[in-house]
């Protein structure tokens, strides 16, 4: 990597795409410049480089920088039951848009690799079981179509007009490296009520497993990702250090602030939706580049507490 390369990230405002700008920014900054791209008028970190565009009106995608070497994805609609009563947005910013952008690559006879982040929710989950890329699919979400569906608008427009790209299915992910982005999902919530002092809800009994992924890692995985041509045209899982269930997490982070967890009953879309363990198999890619995960959920946990009071 010691030629200058440029990356054009796609939706640069999301909670993943800042922490890899930071991340870029920090430890590669003479190794990558970094075009930004986003619908709303500026960046929220404030980087330059930045041009405003919406992947639903095609001409403002003449914005973007198809003359670069990687092209990374973010922009997305993420949520399940949501997209049950939303279930056009869904489809337009998730499908349409990514197609729309497919289009303006095409037409400016772009080369440049194309990271896309995919989810865990597109397998089937199996109890106590490590799912391999391969492993038996299930959508209980209009949103785990959509990202299957964009997986395979990936991988026929590269059988179609050559096009290269890779896919990275992503487990749960925590923490931040930037201060003020919200770490979405399982952990940021129990984090967001137990710093409240209040007792962390669960659905059932929470013994559904996850991988758990730290935000640092992920960005690291995603970048030496990226740039190896032996993970191209294809599909990995992201892994992590911490295979744990919902309860276990919880309550790591009830006992470190003090406070319980409550049991609840499932929601009734929730639990027709749950996928039960999604445990991933990552020695796929962790083979390919030679990845190793540094962060421990545990460790950093404690750490967080004691930085933040």
């Amino acid at each position: 990597m010691s030629k200058v390369k440029s990356i054009a990230i796609i939706g640069a405002n999301g909670y993943i795409a800042r922490n890899l700008v930071y991340k870029l920014k920090k430890s590669y900054n003479d190794v990558f410049n970094l075009e930004l791209y986003d619908v709303q008028p500026s960046h929220i970190d404030n980087y330059p480089n930045y041009k405003q565009i919406d992947l639903l009106n095609i001409e403002t995608l003449d914005n973007i920088n198809y003359d670069c070497d990687y092209m990374f994805i973010f922009s997305g609609k993420t949520g399940t039951s949501a997209a049950f009563y939303d279930y056009k947005n869904f489809i337009n910013i998730n499908e349409i848009g990514l197609l729309n952008l497919l289009t303006k690559y095409l037409y400016y006879k772009s080369s440049a690799k194309i990271i896309f982040p995919s989810t865990r929710l597109i397998y089937k989950g199996i109890s106590d079981a490590l799912l391999k890329e391969e492993a038996e699919k299930e959508f209980l979400s209009v949103y785990a179509i959509n990202k299957y569906s964009a997986e395979q608008y990936l991988k026929l427009y590269s059988k179609v007009f050559n096009l290269k790209y890779v896919i990275f299915r992503i487990p749960v992910v925590y923490a931040t490296m930037v201060e003020d982005a919200s770490s979405y999902g399982t952990i940021g919530f129990f984090l967001n009520e137990a710093k409240k002092g209040n007792d962390i809800n669960i659905f059932g009994d929470g013994a559904q497993k996850r991988t758990f992924v730290h935000v640092d890692d992920l960005c690291e995985a995603l970048i030496k990702g990226a740039v190896s041509n032996k993970t191209d045209n294809d599909v990995f899982n992201i892994g992590g250090l911490n295979n744990i269930s919902i309860k276990e997490a919880a309550l790591a982070v009830a006992k470190a602030y003090k406070v319980s967890i409550k049991q609840v009953e499932w929601p009734e879309i929730a639990y027709k939706t749950e996928s039960g363990d999604t445990l991933f198999d990552s020695s796929k890619f962790d083979e390919t580049v030679n990845f190793k995960y540094q962060r421990n959920f545990f460790k950093w946990l404690l750490e967080y507490k004691d930085k933040n009071d």
